[in-house]
């Protein structure tokens, strides 16, 4: 009756901004319509800069930052945790300012080719409302080889195909062809 509306709703875990619309109409035939923006954000989020691949025997040193967007001084736990990787470093803790950002390093080995799942998580320590953030990805370890590119012109006709020879790499090499 008095033009106002209240309803709750379960937002994802994801730090973004989502948008709101509603329309409502009265028994007269007035209709309303109200858009808002609502930004979606957690207090202490983590993210690492692992790359998508990595070749089988690349080590690389690997930040995570944590972000603290909280009007508080953090201390956090950060961790890089993998059971398809190899991971130099336990997990670390970090004194985040407010409104600032830390990083803790670690050194990360991909070891056998395929997809290797990794975990990245910071959890407040201390304080009476404990924050935990976890992101879950994955990234790809390619096999170790020396990679070769190689370009065949041909032409085929109906009675004069086209033919090349590839050769089969020695075992425990790999090789992709494309047609």
């Amino acid at each position: 009756p008095d033009g106002r509306a209240a309803f709750e709703v379960a937002l994802p875990d994801s730090i973004t901004v989502q948008e709101v619309s509603v329309l409502a109409s009265d028994a007269g035939g007035g209709v309303g319509l109200a858009r808002a923006q609502l930004p979606v954000r957690q207090p202490l989020y983590a993210r690492s800069d692992l790359p998508a691949s990595l070749i089988a025997g690349d080590r690389v040193r690997v930040g995570v930052a944590v972000r603290n967007l909280s009007a508080d001084h953090v201390r956090a736990r950060v961790a890089l945790v993998s059971s398809e990787l190899e991971v130099e470093g336990d997990a670390q803790e970090l004194d985040v300012a407010a409104d600032g950002t830390g990083v803790a390093w670690f050194v990360v080995t991909g070891t056998t080719p395929g997809e290797a799942a990794f975990e990245v998580s910071a959890e407040s320590l201390g304080g009476s409302d404990p924050v935990r953030d976890v992101v879950r990805r994955s990234l790809f370890v390619r096999p170790r080889g020396a990679s070769e590119t190689a370009v065949v012109d041909g032409a085929a006709a109906p009675r004069a195909p086209f033919r090349h020879t590839v050769a089969a790499p020695a075992a425990g090499e790999y090789r992709v062809v494309r047609l």
